[in-house]
């Protein structure tokens, strides 16, 4: 997220450390739903990631396991968001 040119994108993960960096996580159905979450969400503009596993444990190597959304405002993110469960 930092090493891109986004100026808005940095400013959000600057105050996003400065407040505590919280990371809340939701549930998805499968990775379709996360693909498409993603999706939407890098259409709304904000930032985005894909995170894959190492394969060091029960899950295979290179499955898609998390989706990152933000640092951003809260209202942006739950936008995209408000629809899933807590984890």
């Amino acid at each position: 997220i930092l090493r891109g040119d986004n100026a808005a994108h940095k400013e959000y993960a600057r105050r996003w450390e400065e407040i505590g960096e919280a990371k809340i996580a939701l549930r998805v159905r499968n990775s379709e739903e996360l693909n498409a979450l993603l999706t939407r969400a890098q259409e709304s503009g904000l930032p985005t990631a894909t995170i894959v596993d190492a394969g060091r444990t029960q899950v295979e190597a290179g499955s898609q396991t998390v989706g990152a959304i933000g640092p951003a405002p809260v209202p942006a993110v739950d936008a995209v968001t408000s629809h899933l469960q807590l984890r």
